[in-house]
């Protein structure tokens, strides 16, 4: 309670009492022992649960309808008649006679009265209890089938005897929660509006949003060591207050016992909305509960951060369990901005709106293969819905409509995995499933045509839109999201996609691309670059004419937009991606002729959209628009080595010097080919050398560290054996041997005279070679 003052006789004014650690202990006793009866008493239950279930439990679950059926009135249909639910004949039994009906688990949507467990169940451990009549069997099975619901515990036999326990449980935990929240509140928690509470967080930056981090990080680590010293029997049995005495090292490190600390308010705050959230994790308290243990006024600031943290419960909780039917029903679409004319529309509640796109959002991020999610539960009126939003904004990496499409789009795009794991975990099947096999499901695995046309549309719309005056956050939006589709198709993942997909990528590099050239910002080269290796992946890339003409009308609205627009594609320079340019050239004069049908009655609109066509083809023309697949396309050689194997030996220049231009270029020769004078340390060879005669030098040629193969004898065979070759006489052919001469004879001669079939190889050398003996 505030103090009272009354200095100098004036009338008392309430003094805000200081933040001590005594004043939060006194805060937190009574949700501690909250607490502490609801853990202690889903012990009992889960322990009672594991017993097997009686006869009596199996012939409740046999009389029980389908679950379809139960949930028939949920969604707004008209529900079936049964035998149990038809016109009464009897008379109804006076109100002092008729037996009291007992509590449910469930708050009632009408009034705050706490029922507790089905009838049938007490019914059968009282066998005093008697019905009254038909009519009463009637609300016996309604009530047994409210029971079904996975998200309030399932009573049997065996745990019936806590039922009591729990309704006195749930009637404290609806009074101390809403006063807890009421003293722990601060300056920030305004009771009489948003406005100015969202001001001041707003401002709120630097060291103290730091510090409030901090706080929250801290109150859900001292929780857990708490939770986690109570559950080991170590001998204090949870007697060590961990939470206590952090509290008290704070306030003896930031201030005194006297004036406290004005920030241990927040982490007491942080605390106790701590430990209501693990129950809500730990399905101490389902999920039905839960939701009506909320304010009513979910909406003012004072529980603001408590309804945010027990959505954050319900949606971890949802999906750490078994259950993948996760409900998404109640996403805001369009008939909350145009209401039906019969009657306005039911507002009341937008915490269920925002509970169900948290959960479609946390889906998208998890789930591996969110394409079946967005077919089924993602309709065109909710995608229109989140993209108003949008543009009515700025743009927030926080905010749930931009998270949303965002999700959507980048979900979308992603190459498609081989299975669903929460999918696989809900129906107990195996954990592994080929790509493209029969128990698999195609539409879970590759987009469908009404998807892709629905998300076609909607980025039309987006586009539209973010063209106006006041964009809002779609034009951050947009290019976002063409960021992640160039991630995925610079990554190498555009081969993998599937037809429509790979539809949806173009389509959105071409809408930000017509975004920002009439916007009159530069095209960015990896925009294109990523474009045309898109291009290059797709089998048939002449059907993106035909889906993508209608861009450029969803965008201009005025012929001097198409005019600009189309002038500017036109222009783009793409580089060595010429089908890129040749594609930007048919799309500009594809809408500039859309555009001149739809205005027939405008002559000079048909005239320059006709002389504009025509300039098209002509540039088209000039490039290359024949596509080519680069799994068909063979070796291409290289400039360098094209223009060499493109040359023939006829026009090869010839770089042979003969021996006369060697002689006449050796500066160390005389005109006779004699050396003028010795080089010192080398050896002079004579002028008359059989090695330095032109023959010689002619006929061993060398090319390398190898000498030139010279021309073989009629007489002998070359044989390859591998890499090894060797030189056999030919059959049949006997060598003659050379004669021997005189000594004088071969004294007088520089070479010894050969004779014989063997060296006639010497007789057949080139005109060239022989020019050069004369």
């Amino acid at each position: 309670m505030p103090r009272v003052s009354s200095k100098d006789g004036g009338s008392p004014s309430q003094i805000p009492a200081p933040w001590t650690t005594s004043r939060c202990h006194r805060t937190l006793r009574q949700l501690n022992r909250l607490v502490a009866r609801l853990e202690k008493w889903h012990k009992a239950f889960l322990s009672a649960s594991e017993k097997p279930p009686t006869l009596e439990d199996k012939k409740l679950e046999a009389e029980q309808p389908p679950t379809w059926l139960a949930q028939v009135s949920k969604n707004g249909r008209r529900s079936q008649r049964r035998y149990t639910g038809r016109t009464r004949t009897a008379p109804r039994t006076p109100l002092p006679k008729r037996q009291r009906k007992s509590c449910s688990t469930a708050l009632t949507p009408h009034s705050g009265d706490i029922r507790s467990i089905p009838n049938i169940a007490r019914a059968a451990h009282s066998p005093t209890i008697q019905l009254n009549g038909d009519y009463h069997t009637a609300d016996i099975v309604h009530e047994s089938v409210s029971e079904t619901y996975e998200g309030s515990h399932r009573w049997t036999a065996h745990t019936v005897h806590l039922a009591k326990d729990y309704e006195s449980i749930i009637r404290d935990a609806r009074t101390i929660i809403p006063a807890f929240l009421v003293a722990t509140s601060g300056p920030e928690h305004d009771s009489h509006g948003d406005d100015l509470g969202s001001e001041e967080e707003s401002d709120c930056q630097g060291p103290k949003s730091l510090m409030h981090l901090c706080l929250l990080k801290l109150s859900r680590t001292t929780i857990e060591q708490q939770k986690h010293n109570d559950a080991n029997k170590n001998g204090y049995d949870g007697q060590q207050d961990i939470m206590g005495g952090q509290l008290q090292e704070l306030e003896d490190y930031f201030g005194d016992s006297e004036r406290g600390w004005p920030q241990l308010r927040v982490l007491t705050r942080a605390c106790g909305i701590s430990m209501i959230s693990r129950l809500i994790e730990a399905r101490a308290i389902p999920e039905q509960t839960a939701k009506m243990l909320l304010p009513r006024s979910r909406e003012r600031l004072l529980f603001s951060d408590f309804v945010e943290a027990v959505s954050e419960s319900l949606i971890e909780a949802s999906f750490n369990s078994n259950n993948s039917d996760i409900d998404f029903h109640d996403m805001p679409g369009l008939d909350l901005m145009f209401p039906p004319p019969d009657g306005p529309v039911d507002v009341s509640s937008p915490w269920r709106y925002n509970l169900s796109i948290r959960s479609m959002v946390r889906a998208l991020q998890t789930r591996q293969n969110p394409l079946h999610l967005i077919s089924r539960h993602i309709r065109w009126k909710h995608l229109a819905f989140f993209t108003i939003v949008c543009r009515e904004c700025k743009y927030d990496p926080c905010s749930l409509s931009c998270c949303l499409l965002e999700g959507v789009f980048s979900r979308a795009i992603s190459y498609p995995p081989i299975s669903d794991w929460h999918t696989l975990r809900g129906t107990n099947r195996c954990s592994h499933i080929e790509y493209g096999s029969e128990s698999t499901p195609v539409d879970d695995i590759e987009m469908s045509k009404s998807l892709w046309k629905r998300l076609k549309m909607t980025f039309y719309f987006m586009l539209s839109l973010s063209c106006g005056a006041n964009p809002g956050a779609l034009a951050t939006l947009i290019e976002r999201i063409s960021r992640m589709a160039q991630v995925q198709v610079d990554l190498g993942r555009a081969w993998q996609l599937p037809e429509f997909q790979q539809l949806l990528v173009a389509q959105i590099f071409f809408g930000e691309l017509c975004r920002l050239s009439l916007a009159g910002y530069e095209v960015p080269d990896d925009l294109l670059r990523s474009f045309g290796s898109l291009l290059r992946t797709m089998s048939s890339p002449s059907t993106i004419c035909k889906e993508l003409g209608g861009t450029i009308i969803a965008l201009c609205r005025a012929w001097s937009d198409v005019e600009r627009l189309v002038v500017r594609l036109l222009s783009i320079k793409c580089g060595e991606w010429q089908q890129l340019s040749a594609l930007l050239a048919q799309l500009a004069a594809n809408g500039a002729m859309e555009y001149a049908a739809e205005h027939l009655e405008e002559p000079s609109i048909l005239s320059w959209a006709s002389d504009f066509h025509e300039t098209a083809g002509k540039h088209i023309k000039n490039i290359m628009v024949e596509h080519e697949n680069p799994f068909d396309v063979g070796y291409r050689w290289d400039e360098t080595v094209e223009e060499w194997v493109a040359k023939t030996p006829a026009t090869r220049p010839n770089t042979e010097k003969s021996f006369q231009e060697i002689i006449a270029g050796d500066p160390r020769r005389d005109e006779n080919g004699s050396i003028a004078e010795q080089i010192p340390g080398r050896r002079v060879l004579h002028q008359h050398s059989p090695t330095c005669s032109p023959s010689a030098i002619n006929g061993r040629r060398r090319t390398g560290n190898k000498l030139k193969r010279r021309h073989l004898s009629d007489d002998v065979e070359v044989h390859m054996d591998g890499d090894f070759e060797y030189k056999k006489v030919r059959r049949g052919i006997l060598p003659q041997r050379a004669s021997r001469s005189s000594p004088t004879e071969t004294a007088g001669d520089h070479m010894p005279r050969m004779h014989g079939r063997q060296h006639q190889h010497l007789e057949e050398e080139s005109e060239a070679e022989l020019s050069l003996l004369q």
